[in-house]
Formats: C-alpha cells, sequence, structure tokens
C-alpha cells in the first residue's frame, strides 16, 4: 500500500511540474500574443490532458497491470486535488458544473490513455 501511494506522489509530482511548466509557456504566449479567452481555455484544458497523460503513464508502466485503471485513477486524482486547492483558493468554485465536468473528462480520460500507452 505504501509502495503504491509513493508511486501515485511520484506521478502526480511530474503531472503538476509539467503543468507548471507548459503553463509559464502559455502565459508568456498569452502576454506576448494577446491571445483570446477561447484560446486560452483551449490551452489549459490541453495543458491538462499533456498532464494527465504523464502521469497515467508514468503510473502505469510502475503498476505494471490494470494500466488503464491506473491511468484513470491517476487522472482523476489529478483532477480531484486540481479542484480542492481552486475551492481553498477561490473560497468555492469559480467554474459552472459544466466546465468542472469537462475538466473532469480531461484528466480522467487522458490518465486512462496514458496508462494504456504506458
Amino acid at each position: 500500500m505504501g509502495n503504491t501511494i509513493k508511486k501515485f506522489v511520484k506521478a502526480l509530482l511530474c503531472s503538476y511540474i509539467t503543468s507548471a511548466v507548459i503553463l509559464a509557456i502559455l502565459a508568456y504566449v498569452l502576454y506576448k500574443f494577446r491571445i483570446g479567452e477561447t484560446q486560452m481555455q483551449w490551452g489549459v484544458w490541453g495543458i491538462y490532458g499533456i498532464a494527465c497523460l504523464l502521469g497515467g503513464i508514468l503510473m502505469g508502466k510502475s503498476k505494471g497491470n490494470q494500466r488503464l485503471i491506473w491511468g484513470v485513477l491517476t487522472g482523476l486524482l489529478y483532477f480531484l486535488i486540481l479542484l480542492l486547492v481552486s475551492y481553498i483558493m477561490n473560497h468555492g468554485v469559480a467554474d459552472p458544473s459544466s466546465e468542472i465536468f469537462r475538466a473532469m473528462g480531461i484528466c480522467v480520460v487522458s490518465g486512462a490513455i496514458g496508462g494504456i500507452l504506458s
């Protein structure tokens, strides 16, 4: 059990570091080229997808069996932590529920694909 938690922490840490780096690049692009809100939202969803794909791959490789399930769990955990941090920082959830479900879907599906690809 403790080994699985360490693997989750490692996969999620890599996912969040990836998110931070790509978000910094997106912020620079936003500043430099003044892209619109719609393009920025697509960029953020893409970052969620890339980060969860990476986390699913790492978790799938580390566990070896039932990679799809581990990828799904990694994507879901990434999303839940993101939601919790957003809730704490904003004293509530700022996004409409359809956006929350879209982000959750992106995270879970990307994690699942990462698990399968691992």
